[in-house]
C-alpha cells in the first residue's frame, strides 16, 4: 500500500450549465427557427402540421411534400367516448403543448400533444378507471402516401416475459406488412422518413394476435395501424 498525490482538476465551464438544452434555455439552435402556432396547428422549420379536433395530424407538409393521404386517427373503442375541445397548456419557442380531456363509461383522462422545434411530436394518452372498465381496442392509423413508404425498419421488445430488443428492416412489400406489437416503425424513402413510436405497452395478447399492420391499398395509400389487444381490462392509470 502506498500514498500518491492526486490533483483534482478545476470544474470546467461546461459542467452543470444549460448549454445544449434548448428546453431549459428556450433558445432554438440553428438552422432551426422558433416554432409557432398557426390557425391550423403548428409550424417549424421546413414543416407545417395541421391538427384535428383530437390533436391528430390532418396533414403534414414536409419541405413542400404533403405526407398524408387522409387525416390520421386515434380510435378508442370503448362505450361512450367523448372528447372535449383541446386547450393550450404551454407555448414557447422550443415547445408547444396541448391537452384534450377524454370521458367514457367508467373512464376519464386526457390526450396530450407536446410538439418541439425540430418537428418531434409526442402524444401521451392517460386514462383512469373509476370502476372496472373495458377497452375493446385502441387503434392508431397513420395514412402515409404510398410513395413515402419504400423501406421500413421496426423494433420491438418481445413479450412481457421476454423483454428483448429485436429489429428488422427491408423494402416495404407490395402485399403489406404484418408485425407483432412494435414500439417503433420507420417507414421512408431515400429522401424522407417518418418515425412512428412509443413506449412499449405491457399487455398480454392472445397468441397470433396482430400488433401492427402496414398495408398498401388502392389510391396510393400506405396505412400503418398500431393495435392493442381486444378485451383488455384495466384498473387504475395507463400512460
Amino acid at each position: 500500500m502506498r500514498d500518491e498525490l492526486f490533483d483534482l482538476p478545476a470544474v470546467p465551464d461546461w459542467w452543470g450549465n444549460p448549454y445544449g438544452h434548448p428546453e431549459i434555455t428556450d433558445r432554438v439552435p440553428e438552422p432551426w427557427v422558433p416554432m409557432s402556432r398557426t390557425a391550423e396547428g403548428l409550424a417549424v422549420w421546413n414543416r407545417e402540421v395541421s391538427l384535428g379536433e383530437m390533436l391528430q395530424p390532418v396533414q403534414i407538409g414536409n419541405g413542400g411534400t404533403q405526407m398524408l393521404i387522409s387525416p390520421a386517427s386515434l380510435e378508442l373503442e370503448t362505450p361512450g367516448p367523448v372528447a372535449s375541445p383541446p386547450e393550450l397548456i404551454e407555448e414557447k419557442k422550443t415547445r408547444i403543448v396541448w391537452r384534450t380531456p377524454l370521458q367514457a363509461d367508467g373512464l376519464s383522462g386526457d390526450l396530450t400533444l407536446a410538439a418541439e422545434f425540430d418537428g418531434f411530436m409526442k402524444y401521451t394518452l392517460s386514462l383512469t378507471a373509476d370502476t372496472e372498465a373495458t377497452i375493446d381496442r385502441l387503434r392508431l392509423t397513420l395514412p402515409l402516401r404510398r410513395e413515402l413508404a419504400a423501406y421500413y425498419r421496426h423494433g420491438y421488445l418481445g413479450t412481457v416475459e421476454n423483454q428483448t430488443d429485436h429489429y428488422s428492416y427491408g423494402s416495404f412489400p407490395d402485399e403489406g406488412l404484418t408485425l407483432s406489437f412494435t414500439q417503433s416503425l420507420w417507414p421512408g424513402t431515400d429522401a424522407l422518413d417518418t418515425i412512428v413510436g412509443g413506449r412499449p405497452v405491457r399487455a398480454h395478447r392472445r397468441p397470433g394476435s396482430v400488433g401492427l399492420r402496414a398495408s398498401a391499398a388502392a389510391g396510393g395509400r400506405a396505412g400503418h395501424r398500431v393495435i392493442l389487444p381486444r378485451g383488455g381490462r384495466r384498473r387504475g392509470r395507463s400512460d
